[in-house]
């Protein structure tokens, strides 16, 4: 079996809880609250993306000063206004940080299935995928 990565379960990485179980015979993915997950017999968690992760990686990539600043920042509603006031720009930043966001969570995504040991492939013909890895 082979996990296909396409929308479908690129977009459940973004979860902000750890909300789905994959099971590793099957290569299903489903809710862990959910009928499906009490059949599952050695379900392995699926990977999230905790809240403002991504937004703390991101400021990772900016200058030594301003990466400081961000990195100083411990209350989590001063972080995420501080970050949203910085790359909230309607341009060229907000470009670079989704484009960034979307690397971010795909990579975070392969790296547990080569962690678990997962066979997968990257649907670069997605429609959604290839906005961001090319096709």
């Amino acid at each position: 079996m082979v996990l296909k990565i396409d929308y479908e379960v690129f977009r459940l990485v973004r979860a902000e809880s750890e909300k789905f179980w994959f099971d590793p015979y099957s290569y299903i993915i489903v809710d862990k609250d959910s009928d499906e997950a009490e059949f599952i017999e050695d379900p392995i968690p699926f990977p999230f993306t905790e809240k403002n992760e991504a937004e703390r990686a991101f400021t990772k990539t900016f200058g030594k000063k301003l990466a400081q600043f961000f990195e100083r920042i411990t209350d989590e509603k001063d972080f995420m206004n501080w970050f949203w006031g910085t790359v909230d720009d309607g341009g060229q930043i907000l470009t670079d940080f989704r484009n960034f966001e979307d690397k971010y969570q795909l990579k975070k995504l392969t790296d547990w299935c080569e962690e678990n040991s997962i066979s997968y492939y990257v649907d670069k013909n997605d429609w959604y995928l290839k906005s961001f890895i090319g096709g």
